[in-house]
């Protein structure tokens, strides 16, 4: 029954170590809740269970005392390393540290899945010197996708100029949407006008990094329906047939001369324009003859 009335004596107070330490895990427990908070409340629980290390072995001599503490001290030593490792800053060479800042970093991409998509795994730095070629018409597969860093591409058609490609944009972002399988065809030869740099990301290699990252998924949709609009848009406004009609001739399977005039059919994942024209919009009757057209 004394055991349990209370402590009659009180012994004298504590070192000024054991006073420290838990003025130390007590700052650790009130950091905020945030990835830097986690770093700081392991970093000082560190440094309370060093001092009460120190304390009981050198001051209380009580081996159980140390013992617990010095586990204590392990294991928060091993996840102040470990949280150190993952907040680290992630840099960038000068040119992929452009591309990020220009395009990644307005859509809120981190720094860390930014890495993940530039990283030799997924994709390479390239080099074109002036006048050779990225693409051929008819001949190269659309199996890849390119961002232009700097330098300047030209997109031809059968030797005539279509648009420019210039620094921060995909180099062939209408072929790689057009088609799922790479198995189509460029329908533009494009060739670099000056020295350029570009990022290089393989279909299998970018498709398979995009369906473990969603978010970047969408960051990438976006980039990329953006530059398809935009190029499709310079196009339109150069690219005629005889009879004026603007032709879409960057997407895959659409060839460049219509096998029939009165209609234009053009479909992708991401743009899908459809037109029927009549050459006489009062007569009805053609528009039948334009739906046969594929």
């Amino acid at each position: 029954m004394e055991s349990l009335s209370g402590c009659s004596t009180w012994q004298p107070t504590n070192h000024v170590l054991y006073h420290l330490a838990n003025v130390m895990l007590c700052i650790g427990l009130m950091v905020p809740d945030s990835s830097y908070g986690a770093l700081l409340l392991h970093g000082f629980m560190f440094l309370g269970y060093l001092l009460m290390s120190v304390w009981s072995w050198v001051i209380l001599c009580a081996p159980d005392f140390f013992s617990w503490n010095f586990a204590f001290l392990l294991l928060n030593g091993v996840q102040t390393l470990s949280l150190m490792y993952s907040v680290r800053p992630v840099k960038f060479c000068d040119e992929i540290e452009a591309v990020y800042v220009s395009l990644f970093l307005p859509l809120r991409v981190s720094r860390h899945l930014y890495k993940r998509l530039v990283c030799p795994e997924f994709c390479t730095l390239m080099t074109l010197h002036e006048g050779e070629t990225y693409a051929t018409q008819s001949v190269t597969r659309t199996d890849k996708l390119g961002l232009l860093i700097s330098g300047t591409m030209h997109a031809y058609s059968n030797r005539s100029l279509l648009h420019v490609i210039g620094e921060k944009q995909f180099i062939d972002s209408p072929e790689f949407e057009s088609t799922t399988t790479g198995d189509a065809k460029f329908q533009v030869s494009i060739v670099a006008a000056s020295m350029c740099r570009y990022l290089f990301w393989p279909r299998q290699h970018l498709e398979y990094l995009l369906i473990k990252e969603p978010h970047l998924a969408s960051v990438m949709k976006t980039i990329i329906g953006r530059d398809v609009t935009n190029k499709l848009y310079a196009l339109n406004e150069k690219v005629s047939n005889p009879e004026g009609r603007r032709l879409d001739i960057r997407l895959p399977g659409i060839p460049g001369s219509l096998r029939d005039r009165k209609c234009l059919t053009i479909a992708s994942p991401e743009v899908r324009i459809n037109t029927i024209e009549a050459s006489d919009e009062n007569d009805l009757d053609k528009m039948s003859d334009a739906e046969e057209c594929e």
